[in-house]
């Protein structure tokens, strides 16, 4: 039984309780403020480099992807600086899924490894964007041959050193074989990639490849190099060759990249949208990546 205080105390905490909802409705979304988004990644491996630049929008939470009066960019002043050098960036407009957009090129960027770069971005109406990163060394690819699990073979692919002064944080390594075959009289180039494992899902062979990561070197197992091999050879391909490829980011290339791709496994997921970078007075990412290749004929890559 309640006692009589106790219900009068229950009572008058209700009614505070339902008075202050009523005043202040409480909202995870806080006020909206319009900045300016910026996706650029330099890279070493083209002459053209790219800026994008779009504006945050607002939206309802329960359509978080349904733009409220959202702005395009379509005039702004695009600056990157380096060691006394200036790159002015020029817009230009592109064509994709019925949709134009603009963005902002430079051709002819010297990239120099453990140079600082600064984006300086300004579009009417809002503050100066800035952001920077140090470019990162390209990887030296290193290849050899290992043993692996139970005495098995593989090639491993890597990067032959570090750089103090150039450092990246994540590495990507992939590996192809290319072969040619005539078609219609014609010579026909085509190259496959080769996978580092195969897994089950649903009692069929799903075949796992490389991904970035903060690792140095991958193993791709022998025989999964000689299985690719094999297909090319019944697909009526000849002269094969081993193309290897690299690939360093700078850290906050790679730090974007892993926040925004999630998480490195297929049972967790996000409910965040993160919008981490390393841009100031906006949002984004100035990062930057470089690469090497090396193409061996494919027998020196088996018998290494």
């Amino acid at each position: 039984m309640t006692s009589p205080r106790m219900a009068l105390f229950i009572l008058v905490f209700l009614g505070v309780l339902f008075a202050g909802c009523d005043e202040n409705v409480f909202t995870p979304k806080a006020p909206f403020e319009q900045e300016i988004a910026v996706f650029a990644v330099m890279d070493a491996t083209t002459d053209l480099q790219v800026v994008r630049l779009e504006t945050t929008y607002d939206a309802e939470s329960t359509t978080p992807d349904t733009p409220i009066n959202k702005k395009r960019v379509d005039t702004a002043s695009v600056l990157v600086v380096s060691r006394g050098l200036r790159y002015v960036f020029h817009d230009t407009l592109i064509s994709g899924a019925g949709v134009q957009r603009r963005i902002w090129i430079h051709r002819g960027m010297i990239l120099k490894p453990g140079a600082t770069y600064t984006l300086r971005v300004r579009v009417p109406g809002f503050s100066e964007v800035t952001g920077s990163f140090v470019m990162p060394n390209r990887p030296f690819l290193d290849v050899g041959s290992t043993i692996y699990g139970m005495g098995r073979r593989a090639v491993e692919i890597g990067t032959g050193g570090t750089s103090i002064t150039a450092p990246a944080k994540g590495y990507y390594f992939r590996l192809f074989i290319s072969g040619e075959k005539l078609v219609d009289g014609r010579v026909v180039a085509e190259r496959r990639e080769i996978p580092v494992s195969v897994a089950k899902q649903s009692g069929k062979d799903v075949l796992v490849y490389p991904d970035v990561s903060r690792r140095k070197s991958v193993i791709f197992p022998t025989d999964l190099i000689a299985r690719v091999r094999a297909k090319m050879e019944s697909d009526g391909f000849s002269n094969m060759k081993a193309i290897v490829k690299g690939y360093t980011l700078e850290v906050h290339f790679y730090n974007y990249f892993m926040v925004v791709r999630g998480f490195n496994d297929e049972l967790t997921f996000r409910q965040d949208v993160p919008d981490m970078g390393n841009i100031t007075n906006g949002v984004g990412v100035f990062g930057a990546m470089n690469a090497d290749s090396l193409v061996m004929p494919l027998s020196q890559l088996l018998n290494n």
